[in-house]
């Protein structure tokens, strides 16, 4: 991987999933452990892109935008411990406040988180930034969480736009909402 510097933004190349006819019926996927069965590790290639832009965006942040870039930044003020995260109280008053948080920031009618994991302390030490890449859903996959988790209101809730949303917080591995 190269990586020069110009201007003001840093140039570089990095390695993409590379688009295949396969993955129209099978959705890429790689394991990390060896498998019972005879099934390969992994059902897609890497293909290197050089010459990408990285800005350093700290100074431009409320002009990003779910619409126009796929992700927005928000800032959110409100604070859970770590030793917070086994309190079940504390921690469903603090996602009931993100909740609301994601909600005005995306002008949804509704967000809910489905589900949260706690990274192990001594991995935050470790690795303060966690990619969480394998957390993501297909709207088919989003669309059965809800049928499963809203029977009752799941036929008016997929009736509006909804969407998968992925957050990014010290002490969490996992954060995934839907926004309606």
């Amino acid at each position: 991987m190269s990586v020069s510097y110009d201007n003001k933004d840093l140039k570089t190349s990095m390695f993409f999933i590379e688009r295949q006819s396969r993955h129209i019926q099978e959705k890429p996927y790689a394991f990390r452990y060896a498998a019972d069965v005879d099934i390969p590790k992994t059902n897609f290639d890497l293909k290197e892109h050089s010459g990408i832009a990285v800005t350093n965006i700290r100074d431009d942040i409320k002009n990003f935008t779910v619409e126009k870039n796929g992700f927005s930044i928000i800032e959110f003020e409100e604070e859970i411990s770590y030793l917070e995260y086994f309190d079940s109280v504390e921690v469903d008053r603090y996602l009931r406040q993100l909740e609301r948080v994601l909600q005005a920031h995306l002008r949804a009618s509704m967000v809910r988180v489905f589900r949260h994991a706690v990274r192990q302390y001594w991995l935050i030490k470790l690795f303060p930034v966690y990619n969480d890449r394998d957390l993501d859903s297909t709207p088919e996959e989003t669309a059965r969480l809800i049928k499963g988790l809203y029977t009752e209101e799941a036929d008016r809730l997929l009736g509006k736009r909804f969407q998968w949303i992925k957050c990014a917080e010290q002490h969490l591995s996992s954060l995934t909402a839907a926004s309606f």
